[in-house]
């Protein structure tokens, strides 16, 4: 039945439901193929309803007969011409009624899109404004800071400046030679 299925199934459009008196319809499955796909021997109808093994029995008996196989549009369930007028003017599905929409509807939502899609890029360009803003005090607040630390350390400089100034060198006299001093001891390592 899989490959009568997948042979013949394009040829529905789509499977009709009806739900509480309202008609809609719904992409064809193959576990649904008994609404949509019926095979007719002469003028007997087949029971689409039968296991796999029935089937099988069933091709071994209609061996070399004639079968006509029945594919229906929208499936069984639209099963009297009242049934097929009353589809038929039921109103669309909600994704084929958008496009029989006025062309100025349809106008207007891209407009709304559009709209909407400008006020989202002035939020972005107005919430980086402010963070441009943020960083510009946070830079200052850093400057603020690098000019205390440049006077504090021209400060250092100047007190730096005033010790070494203030040193007085001993005068040459007063500096004593430590070398002449100093004891000197027999290398006893080195000696053969």
């Amino acid at each position: 039945m899989e490959v009568v299925w997948e042979k013949f199934s394009p040829s529905t459009k789509k499977q009709a439901v009806k739900t509480d008196g309202i008609w809609s319809v719904e992409d064809p499955q193959f576990s649904e193929w008994a609404k949509l796909l019926q095979f007719k021997v002469k003028t007997r109808i087949v029971v689409s309803t039968k296991s796999a093994q029935a089937w099988n029995q069933w091709l071994v008996a209609n061996k070399g007969a004639t079968v006509t196989l029945m594919v229906y549009e929208y499936g069984m369930v639209i099963a009297t011409a009242k049934d097929r007028d009353d589809f038929m003017k039921a109103p669309p599905p909600s994704y084929i009624s958008n496009l029989l929409d006025p062309a100025e509807s349809r106008f207007e939502e891209h407009l709304n899109g559009v709209a909407l899609s400008s006020s989202v890029a002035l939020d972005c360009v107005n919430a980086s404004i402010g963070d441009c803003q943020q960083l510009r005090r946070y830079l200052e607040s850093a400057g603020r800071y690098l000019d205390d630390q440049e006077q504090r350390l021209v400060a250092r400089e100047a007190i730096i400046e005033g010790i070494i100034r203030n040193l007085v060198s001993p005068s040459p006299s007063t500096i004593i030679d430590p070398m002449p001093l100093i004891e000197d001891i027999e290398d006893t390592e080195h000696a053969e």
